[in-house]
């Protein structure tokens, strides 16, 4: 799952998405503090226009003060709304003395609190009453400068507030609908726009499993320069591969008869220099069936093999060599898995295994294979026989068989596992016996 999201076309769209909502983002908090700002100034309008309705009610009279009486009852003459104000007296040292204030408010007591408008004549504040409030401050209407007398007014910020809320509602849907909609154009614009990258990975995956070339038609300019490439280190890669091939035959058929002509001459000798000669060209002979193997598991791309099919010929051969004590072989292999590779690579890494489990099984052996990962597979051959460790001890003491060449075949099995990428585990079977697992490249193939 991980990988799949990790392709370019997803990343792309993934990133654009993001950058797209970041920006519309950062548009809708920008939109809803301009919308702030243009609330509380129409909410300063409102209170500067009840500011002079408000005054327009007190009539000064030497030290009496009057509020005539509205068309009706007004916001301000409502007790524990917010709508307040006051008129206020500066006083020397700073102080002010409250000198009538909205009914809202109540009758001026010892204990009433002047309105704590900013000195900026503006600005939020805690009402009286309790509760935030934007005020404005002024100088009264009519009154002489000397007088010393402000009109303060305040309104609760709960009407900016309840607007800010119902703007931002709209705007996080219109956010949301925005984004939607971008989104899926961003996500099938980009796959649409960089399909052709997609097809040319999947191609490149096919020359590597089947026997496929990339196409050389209908691709974009970009990617024409790729494709060449592709295709001429394909045919370059297969040319020299095959070459590489045919000089190890021939140096293998060139080595074949001198070497088996110092064995007979070895045969010849009675002293010790025959078990010394012999020794060599043995040496000398597992080295070259060893590089022979690690040169023909350098394959060229596009090859596959059944898996089950090449188990059951190395079975039936077997069947040959070991028909006097040939033990039984249980396969449980899926019908449908692929190797990633040439079938006599898979028949070389299972004739080795198969051929050591057959060997030394007292009666059973079981070859089976999974899928563990989605371009991998495992094969394990297990054996009811001694073991790993006893069976290279007894090699020696019991059956004078030579542990070099079963050595040998783990060595081609390990260097044919690793030249695909994969590895070998060496272990104890529930049979009781050897286990080996071998994890090459492959898959399970469902049918069509």
């Amino acid at each position: 799952m991980i990988g799949d999201w990790a392709t370019i076309p997803r990343r792309v769209s993934i990133a654009s998405i993001a950058i797209c909502c970041a920006v519309l983002g950062l548009g809708a908090a920008i939109f809803i503090q301009l919308y702030r700002v243009q609330e509380i100034r129409e909410l300063e309008l409102i209170l500067a226009q009840d500011l002079l309705i408000e005054s327009s009610r007190i009539t000064l009279n030497g030290t009496d003060i009057e509020l005539s009486e509205g068309v009706g009852r007004g916001i301000y003459d409502l007790e524990d709304v917010n709508w307040v104000w006051q008129l206020i007296e500066d006083q020397e040292g700073g102080l002010s003395r409250i000198l009538f204030q909205s009914p809202s408010l109540g009758p001026v007591t010892a204990n009433s609190t002047v309105l704590a408008v900013p000195p900026s004549g503006k600005g939020d504040f805690i009402s009286p009453n309790g509760g935030f409030v934007r005020g404005i401050s002024a100088p009264f209407p009519g009154a002489a400068p000397e007088e010393g007398l402000s009109f303060r007014i305040a309104a609760p910020m709960r009407r900016v507030s309840e607007g800010i809320r119902s703007a931002t509602q709209l705007v996080a849907l219109v956010f949301f609908g925005i984004a939607l909609t971008v989104s899926v154009s961003v996500y099938f614009t980009v796959n649409r726009g960089l399909r052709p990258l997609k097809r040319l990975s999947e191609s490149v995956k096919a020359m590597r499993q089947q026997d496929t070339i990339i196409d050389g038609q209908n691709w974009p300019p970009d990617l024409i320069p790729v494709v060449d490439e592709l295709r001429e280190l394909h045919r370059r890669n297969n040319t020299n591969l095959e070459k590489t091939r045919r000089k190890n035959a021939e140096l293998a058929h060139g080595l074949k008869t001198p070497l088996a002509a110092l064995i007979r001459v070895a045969e010849a000798l009675d002293d010790d220099r025959r078990d010394q000669i012999i020794g060599l060209v043995d040496r000398m002979t597992r080295v070259i069936k060893r590089n022979l193997s690690r040169a023909r598991t350098e394959r060229p791309y596009g090859k596959s093999s059944a898996v089950r099919t090449s188990a059951e010929d190395v079975m039936y051969a077997l069947g040959v060599i070991f028909r006097d004590r040939m033990p039984e072989v249980e396969i449980t292999i899926d019908a449908g898995m692929i190797f990633f590779g040439e079938m006599a690579d898979i028949q070389e890494i299972f004739g080795n295994l198969m051929e050591n489990a057959c060997f030394w099984a007292e009666s059973h052996v079981h070859i089976s294979a999974i899928a563990e990962s989605k371009d991998m597979i495992t094969l394990c051959i297990e054996d009811d026989g001694p073991g790993m460790e006893q069976s290279r001890q007894m090699s020696d003491v019991s059956t004078g068989e030579d542990r070099g060449e079963r050595g040998l075949g783990l060595l081609i099995v390990r260097d044919i596992a690793e030249l695909y990428g994969g590895m070998v585990h060496i272990g104890t079977s529930a049979l009781g016996g050897a286990k080996v697992s071998v994890i090459l490249p492959g898959w399970i193939e469902t049918p069509k």
